[in-house]
């Protein structure tokens, strides 16, 4: 290519680049739960002694557009979005939480004790032409600021989980 045509390509792939970024972090949107149901969710209530609290959450600026979905001991659990996060209760024991992406799940596994609440990051790591998701345990403040930062996805009615008194 000559000096010129050089430049030209230069410039159509940067421009190409930054159309794919703006596409890219769009906006997706997923069910989310009543606004009551999430402010409870925030109160960050112990579970029962027989129950493991489990909140997932993605505040990320990265792939916002995507859609991803969770498993949950290998079963889906919910799709999230970027400031979105859910609450699972499980029992004490080993469980999986995995992440959707385009070449296979990400996955990480965690031991859960009875009566405590457990938190885990979702996160969009961008190459030039995708976005993949990993899904990380964090502390509680880390966790906490997360969800707070975040709206509860539609999963469960709230009736259905089980706090302590």
């Amino acid at each position: 290519l000559s000096r010129k045509g050089n430049i030209m390509f230069k410039k159509l792939f940067i421009i190409s680049a930054f159309v794919s970024t703006i596409l890219i972090s769009g906006c997706a949107s997923v069910p989310m739960a009543a606004n009551n149901q999430d402010i409870v969710m925030k109160a960050f209530k112990q579970p029962r002694a027989d129950k493991s609290g489990l909140y997932i959450f993605r505040d990320t600026f990265r792939g916002q557009g995507m859609k991803k979905t969770i498993y949950i001991d290998g079963v889906a659990y919910a799709e999230t979005a970027n400031k979105v996060y859910i609450y699972v209760q499980l029992s004490p024991g080993k469980h999986t939480i995995s992440t959707e992406t385009d070449f296979r799940n990400h996955s990480i596994s965690f031991e859960a004790e009875g009566g405590i609440n457990y938190f885990a990051e979702q996160f969009i790591v961008m190459t030039l032409t995708q976005g993949i998701a990993g899904v990380k345990m964090v502390g509680e403040t880390a966790g906490k600021a997360g969800v707070l930062n975040s709206e509860l996805a539609l999963t469960k009615p709230l009736s259905e989980y089980a706090f302590a008194e």
